[in-house]
């Protein structure tokens, strides 16, 4: 038992991208599920079986917890917060003491409030002046602002988060979502749009100028929302220069509506899928996949913005691990 929980432990993600739902209450053009390269069916989980899961895979039979650093959750979805059992969910991870952050569009503030009081990290998803369009739904960007009003001053650790593509590409709307994120005590977070793996959004052409532009803008915009790292990622993706050590999959883990554990975000659907809940726990799901890991370790350069992506220490330090 004790070599079995040290490998465990040495193994055990950083982070878990849950998306307990495929559905949703917007209609963004990028949308993955809108995507034939997704290959999903729209699915849900329960409370049950997000508490069976968890139950199995971190806490010992007996009702012994693992003595090991729980791993961070991200709920998301599709919408998580438009989930009949949304309130309890996060309600649970928090009663078992876990770090849940909530991922969500603030379209139905009626609907977000309610989680929010449990959780203690939100990032909400926001593409500047033309927010309504990218995401399909008119009033979204003012409900967006509406929620920021409620939530600045609570306490809470606040992240916006802008998808770079056509619909944003330009320093107004960079200087724009800046302004918003320093007034409302937000960080501010950016990924570019790919047509790549699971999370591809569609074949649009992003100028390279444009976004070498949005790139020089950020690295002398000296702003305390903006992270050094997402910073040198939106820099690496303009010059096209992004590292082929990647390692996210020795810290993150997704795992899908249906159940699906994937390797990476970043891979073709098929290709990425380790095992399913269904039918094995997230332990043994993680240990077994330990080579095919090693395997994608010196995967090609993607253009993703996992949380990893641009934090070159990090990649540096893994390296060293790995040997």
């Amino acid at each position: 038992m004790a070599s079995y929980l040290e490998h465990y432990a040495a193994n055990l993600p950083r982070t878990i991208y849950l998306y307990v739902t495929d559905h949703c209450n917007s209609n963004c053009v990028y949308c993955v599920f809108r995507m034939s390269n997704a290959k999903l069916k729209r699915s849900e989980m329960s409370l049950s079986f997000i508490q069976d899961v968890w139950r199995q895979s971190f806490i010992l039979k007996g009702g012994i917890r693992l003595d090991i650093p729980a791993p961070k959750i991200v709920v998301q979805g599709g919408e998580f917060t438009i989930h009949p059992e949304a309130v309890e969910i996060v309600r649970f991870f928090h009663d078992e003491g876990l770090t849940a952050i909530l991922l969500t569009n603030s379209v139905d503030l009626d609907l977000v409030r309610p989680v929010a009081e449990w959780v203690d990290d939100i990032t909400i998803s926001y593409d500047g002046p033309a927010h309504d369009v990218s995401r399909g739904v008119k009033g979204n960007k003012t409900s967006i602002h509406a929620m920021l009003a409620e939530l600045t001053g609570s306490g809470k650790h606040l992240t916006l988060q802008m998808t770079l593509g056509p619909w944003n590409l330009n320093l107004e709307a960079i200087e724009h979502t800046l302004d918003l994120a320093a007034r409302t005590g937000c960080q501010l977070r950016f990924n570019v749009a790919s047509s790549q793996g699971l999370l591809g959004q569609g074949s649009y052409v992003i100028k390279e100028a444009q976004l070498i532009d949005v790139a020089h803008f950020l690295e002398g915009a000296n702003s305390s929302c903006l992270s050094i790292e997402n910073v040198r990622y939106v820099t690496k993706v303009a010059e096209n220069s992004l590292p082929h050590h990647c390692f996210s999959t020795s810290f993150y883990s997704t795992i899908m509506a249906n159940g699906d554990v994937l390797l990476c975000q970043g891979l073709d659907y098929t290709e990425a899928i380790t095992g399913n809940l269904h039918q094995s726990g997230f332990d043994a799901i993680w240990i077994m996949a330990q080579s095919k890991r090693a395997q994608y370790s010196h995967c090609r350069a993607c253009t993703l913005s996992c949380q990893l992506m641009g934090d070159f220490n990090l990649i540096e330090e893994v390296k060293e691990l790995h040997g």
